[in-house]
């Protein structure tokens, strides 16, 4: 599996900072960057939270952490 770039790791770091409560804009190709190397979820604090995205059009995503159930 290969590195993030900076830009994709500085937007999931954003969505580390505030799970649940913090959204992202990003371009697809970062989106499809970040999808990949997480395959959708990731763990924050101990917590399982999947990545929801909202096409805004133009190639642009919206991006959210959602608690996943326990």
């Amino acid at each position: 599996m290969s590195d993030l770039s900076s830009k994709a790791n500085s937007e999931l770091n954003a969505l580390y900072a505030f799970p649940g409560l913090k959204k992202v804009t990003v371009e697809k190709k970062i989106f499809q960057e970040i999808m990949l190397y997480t395959g959708g979820e990731i763990l924050v604090a101990g917590r399982s939270y999947e990545i929801t995205s909202k096409n805004l059009g133009a190639g642009i995503f919206r991006l959210q952490l959602k608690r996943s159930n326990p």
